[in-house]
Protein backbone atom coordinates (compact mmCIF):
# COMPACT_ATOMS: atom_id res chain seq x y z
CA UNK A 1 0.00 0.00 0.00
CA UNK A 2 1.24 3.22 -1.05
CA UNK A 3 0.59 6.12 1.68
CA UNK A 4 1.22 10.05 0.96
CA UNK A 5 0.04 12.69 3.09
CA UNK A 6 -0.47 15.97 2.15
CA UNK A 7 -1.17 18.94 3.90
CA UNK A 8 -2.11 22.13 0.84
CA UNK A 9 -1.46 25.85 0.75
CA UNK A 10 -4.25 28.52 1.61
CA UNK A 11 -4.82 29.81 -1.83
CA UNK A 12 -6.78 27.90 -4.56
CA UNK A 13 -4.21 28.16 -7.62
CA UNK A 14 -1.37 27.35 -5.17
CA UNK A 15 -3.55 24.30 -4.12
CA UNK A 16 -3.93 23.13 -7.78
CA UNK A 17 -0.53 23.14 -8.39
CA UNK A 18 0.56 21.06 -5.57
CA UNK A 19 -2.57 18.64 -6.47
CA UNK A 20 -1.67 18.63 -10.15
CA UNK A 21 2.04 17.74 -8.50
CA UNK A 22 0.62 14.83 -6.68
CA UNK A 23 -1.48 13.41 -9.42
CA UNK A 24 1.50 13.29 -11.60
CA UNK A 25 4.13 11.80 -9.03
CA UNK A 26 1.04 8.81 -8.36
CA UNK A 27 0.36 8.36 -12.60
CA UNK A 28 4.81 8.00 -12.47
CA UNK A 29 5.34 6.65 -9.44
CA UNK A 30 2.31 4.64 -7.59
CA UNK A 31 0.80 3.52 -11.09
CA UNK A 32 -0.75 0.80 -9.37
CA UNK A 33 -1.95 -0.76 -6.22
CA UNK A 34 -3.47 0.18 -3.67
CA UNK A 35 -2.86 3.94 -2.19
CA UNK A 36 -3.82 6.15 0.43
CA UNK A 37 -3.69 10.22 0.18
CA UNK A 38 -4.63 12.14 2.59
CA UNK A 39 -4.57 15.17 5.11
CA UNK A 40 -4.91 18.77 5.04
CA UNK A 41 -6.22 19.97 1.37
CA UNK A 42 -7.53 23.30 3.00
CA UNK A 43 -10.40 22.22 0.20
CA UNK A 44 -12.81 25.42 0.02
CA UNK A 45 -13.97 24.14 -3.17
CA UNK A 46 -13.36 20.75 -2.97
CA UNK A 47 -11.55 21.10 -6.40
CA UNK A 48 -9.48 17.99 -5.21
CA UNK A 49 -12.11 15.52 -5.47
CA UNK A 50 -13.11 15.56 -9.39
CA UNK A 51 -9.04 16.41 -9.69
CA UNK A 52 -7.83 13.21 -8.11
CA UNK A 53 -11.16 11.25 -9.85
CA UNK A 54 -9.92 12.03 -12.76
CA UNK A 55 -6.57 9.49 -11.81
CA UNK A 56 -8.54 6.60 -10.28
CA UNK A 57 -9.06 7.97 -6.34
CA UNK A 58 -12.35 8.05 -4.56
CA UNK A 59 -12.85 10.52 -2.04
CA UNK A 60 -13.76 7.92 1.19
CA UNK A 61 -16.41 10.38 2.62
CA UNK A 62 -17.92 10.67 -0.32
CA UNK A 63 -18.08 6.74 -1.28
CA UNK A 64 -19.37 6.85 2.06
CA UNK A 65 -22.21 9.34 2.18
CA UNK A 66 -21.23 11.20 4.89
CA UNK A 67 -19.58 14.14 6.06
CA UNK A 68 -16.17 14.17 7.12
CA UNK A 69 -16.19 17.57 8.87
CA UNK A 70 -12.99 18.44 10.26
CA UNK A 71 -12.83 22.01 10.63
CA UNK A 72 -12.40 23.80 12.60
CA UNK A 73 -12.08 20.98 15.53
CA UNK A 74 -13.73 22.76 18.27
CA UNK A 75 -17.15 23.09 16.40
CA UNK A 76 -16.15 21.40 12.98
CA UNK A 77 -18.39 23.01 9.99
CA UNK A 78 -16.05 22.37 7.29
CA UNK A 79 -14.24 19.31 5.13
CA UNK A 80 -11.22 20.69 4.44
CA UNK A 81 -9.33 17.50 4.96
CA UNK A 82 -9.52 14.49 2.25
CA UNK A 83 -8.59 10.93 2.32
CA UNK A 84 -8.20 9.22 -0.97
CA UNK A 85 -8.69 5.39 -1.90
CA UNK A 86 -7.56 3.41 -4.79
CA UNK A 87 -7.88 -0.32 -4.34
CA UNK A 88 -9.21 0.12 -1.28
CA UNK A 89 -13.03 -0.58 -0.15
CA UNK A 90 -13.82 2.33 2.80
CA UNK A 91 -15.66 0.64 5.49
CA UNK A 92 -16.71 3.32 8.05
CA UNK A 93 -15.72 7.01 8.91
CA UNK A 94 -14.55 6.74 13.04
CA UNK A 95 -15.74 9.80 14.16
CA UNK A 96 -13.11 11.27 16.70
CA UNK A 97 -14.08 12.00 20.33
CA UNK A 98 -14.20 15.67 20.86
CA UNK A 99 -11.92 16.13 23.53
CA UNK A 100 -9.56 15.37 20.96
CA UNK A 101 -10.35 18.85 19.57
CA UNK A 102 -7.73 20.32 21.67
CA UNK A 103 -4.68 18.48 20.03
CA UNK A 104 -5.39 20.83 16.62
CA UNK A 105 -6.76 23.12 15.02
CA UNK A 106 -8.64 20.32 12.43
CA UNK A 107 -10.21 16.90 14.26
CA UNK A 108 -8.50 13.66 13.17
CA UNK A 109 -9.76 12.24 9.68
CA UNK A 110 -10.31 8.77 10.69
CA UNK A 111 -11.59 5.56 8.20
CA UNK A 112 -12.12 1.87 8.46
CA UNK A 113 -10.48 0.52 4.86
CA UNK A 114 -10.46 -2.93 3.53
CA UNK A 115 -7.92 -4.34 1.16
CA UNK A 116 -10.03 -5.21 -2.31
Amino acid sequence: VTLLCAHLALTRSARLRQMNWIAHWIVKEAPEGPLVLAGDFNDWRNDSVPLFAEHGLQEVATLLGEPARTFPAFSPALALDKMFVRGLKPVELIQPAQETAWLSDHLPYMARLRLE
